[in-house]
């Protein structure tokens, strides 16, 4: 997020000095084209989009999104999932995956379904 604040913050500037200088230089009462004051101001918040952003491109990543296709899609009872109910998926990628004591715990809750999907 630091990195795409940075980003942000200058790509903000160099846009405005851009626009500024190059594009459309216009002086007003004989004030310089430069204002670092204001552009500051501006760059600053560029600079939080950039992080917002960033953040929010990470998060995704992170999570493995978007993931278009998951063995657990072909399960008969992921259809709850789109009902308004609540879907778990427990993943035996753990080497301290025990099954038989995840059934256990799983059944304890009183669930509509719990089954076994193939990979």
């Amino acid at each position: 997020m630091l990195v795409g604040g940075i980003v942000g913050a200058a790509m903000t500037y160099g846009l405005i000095l851009w626009s500024v200088l190059v594009d459309y230089p216009v002086d007003v009462g004989g004030r310089p084209l430069h204002a670092w004051g204001p552009f500051a101001v501006l760059a600053f918040e560029g600079g939080i989009l950039g992080a917002a952003l960033a953040g929010f491109a990470g998060l995704l990543w992170a999570n493995g999104m978007p993931e278009y296709y998951h063995p657990v899609f072909n399960a008969p009872s992921f259809t709850y999932a789109k009902g308004g109910r609540f879907w778990l998926l427990v993943e035996a990628g753990d080497p301290a995956f025990d099954p038989a004591r995840t059934r256990r715990e799983l059944d304890a809750t009183d669930p509509a379904a719990v089954e076994e999907v193939a990979p």
